[in-house]
């Protein structure tokens, strides 16, 4: 079995989700406005969170409060209602650094 580390990606892809993402401005308890991301979460490989972080494409949610514990997809050409994220072509990647 090979182990693969993921790491959570919020898709704001509804006014809803824009929502809490900007509530979590305003709270200083973030474990109900977590709760209600959850619909909004993707997993990804590690190594992938790394490259599309260094390449700008997810981006940390009130960083100064929260440090990366939501990021969310900046790049939303990478997400369509109809077929979900997509880590392809639209984005270029070096391939060595998906490999941890």
């Amino acid at each position: 079995m090979i182990d693969s580390i993921q790491m959570p990606v919020i898709i704001p892809a509804d006014a809803e989700c824009k929502a809490l993402l900007k509530d979590l401005e305003h709270t200083e308890n973030c474990g109900g406005i977590a709760r209600k991301l959850q619909p909004y979460l993707i997993q990804i490989p590690h190594g992938a969170y790394s490259a599309l972080a260094k390449s700008g494409a997810i981006q940390p949610v009130v960083e100064y409060k929260y440090g990366t514990q939501f990021m969310q997809l900046i790049t939303m050409d990478m997400y369509s209602d109809r077929f979900g994220f997509r880590l392809d072509g639209s984005m270029l990647l070096d391939p060595n650094s998906l490999i941890q």
